[in-house]
């Protein structure tokens, strides 16, 4: 078993910073349980409980808990299309988010292939709106959203190590059903399609990582959008109509049409804020090329720390990603394209990344855990 206590300084593009400590234990008992819990400060408060796969009565079916609360986040929103502008967006501020749920898994043939279902509840209170200039409204929506997620999903892993893979490939499938607990905002389903690729350059020492994605969505139930709630005193607010009637407009769409997988942030796209661009059909290519640095196992036993460490790895990444309203040619047309580096430590089974993208529309620092793909 190793574990860590260790600080934490998240960088999400389009939410914002925290910083705050945070600990995890990796194969618990020398199994393939893993546990982090970790609690943030900053552009907003955040606590996660994450325990996964947990054995129910044999070690091929398991269990993996979460739990996400979030208090004062501001989540950053664009104009829905491939055309949308920098500056077609609005920030949405909530008191709190909160997300619990769970995934049941069944492991086969030596964990190689995963049948899986998650469920997940979230809730969310908005609680104002900030138009582009900076000036704060208070959201007339409802005081507490709330929606269910299911996702049944299919996992192939044909790799040499499930955790840090340097040769083989991957496949998944997953189909999601959410439904809303306000009329106003429809139920819908969605299908995300993954394709990972592990080509070794120079064995065990420069890894080429080829990743394609495809997502689209639909709606089951289309939401009812009351224009009452898109008034608002101009003469108390000036300048709160012209945002209430683009929120509006989008508002109308979003219920008619499925939202896919959204594109930018700390996966796909790393350049841009976290759910930059968004439609009905979502479409990203990634190539990234790691390469093991001083990698050596040497174990270390601290009284915050224990564990081995593996390596420090550098990353040149290049990606491509577009949406679109239609499964056609437009997903291929115009490509939004981002490019950087990532240095990374490799700390038992940990990944602890930093990467800089580059885009047209500037640059993003992320700091996160887990490879982005």
């Amino acid at each position: 078993m190793s574990y860590f206590i260790f600080p934490v300084y998240i960088s999400i593009p389009g939410i914002g910073t925290g910083v705050g400590v945070g600990a995890a234990a990796t194969r618990i008992k020398d199994s393939e349980v893993d546990a982090i819990v970790g609690h943030t400060e900053g552009d907003f408060t955040g606590d996660l409980l994450l325990i996964t796969d947990l054995p129910l009565f044999s070690p091929k079916l398991t269990f993996s808990p979460i739990y996400l609360r979030t208090q004062g986040a501001g989540i950053e929103r664009w104009a829905r299309g491939p055309d949308s502008k920098p500056d077609e967006k609005f920030v949405l501020r909530s008191n709190r988010i909160l997300v619990y749920g769970g995934e049941l898994s069944l492991h086969l043939f030596e964990d190689q292939l995963e049948l899986y279902r998650i469920d997940t509840q979230i809730y969310a209170e908005p609680t104002a709106i900030i138009d582009p200039q900076g000036n704060e409204y208070t959201s007339r929506l409802s005081n507490k959203l709330g929606s269910h997620a299911a996702i049944t999903g299919i996992y192939l892993d044909d790799t040499d190590n499930r955790r840090d893979p340097r040769i083989g490939y991957r496949a998944q499938v997953e189909h999601w059903t959410v439904k809303q607990n306000e009329p106003a905002l429809g139920d819908g389903y969605q299908w995300d399609y993954h394709l990972s690729g592990f080509v070794p350059l120079v064995p065990k020492e420069q890894i080429l990582v080829l990743y394609g994605f495809y997502s689209e969505a639909g709606i089951t139930r289309p939401g009812v959008v009351d224009p009452a709630k898109y008034q608002c005193e101009e003469a108390l607010y000036p300048g709160c109509q012209v945002l209430n009637d683009q929120l509006y407009r989008q508002r109308q769409e979003d219920v008619h049409r499925g939202n896919a997988t959204a594109l930018g942030g700390t996966q796909r796209l790393r350049a841009f804020p976290q759910q930059r661009f968004y439609d009905s059909h979502s479409l990203f290519l990634g190539l990234e090329h790691r390469w093991y640095l001083a990698e050596d196992w040497v174990p270390f036993d601290w009284i915050w720390a224990k564990g081995i460490f593996n390596a420090w790895q550098l990353a040149f990444f290049y990606e491509l990603g577009q949406v679109s309203p239609h499964r056609d040619q437009s997903l291929l047309e115009n490509l939004k394209a981002s490019r950087g580096v990532g240095l990374r430590a490799l700390l038992s089974d940990l990944v602890l990344r930093v990467d800089v993208a580059f885009g047209e529309e500037g640059q993003q620092v992320i700091a996160w855990v887990g490879y982005p793909f």
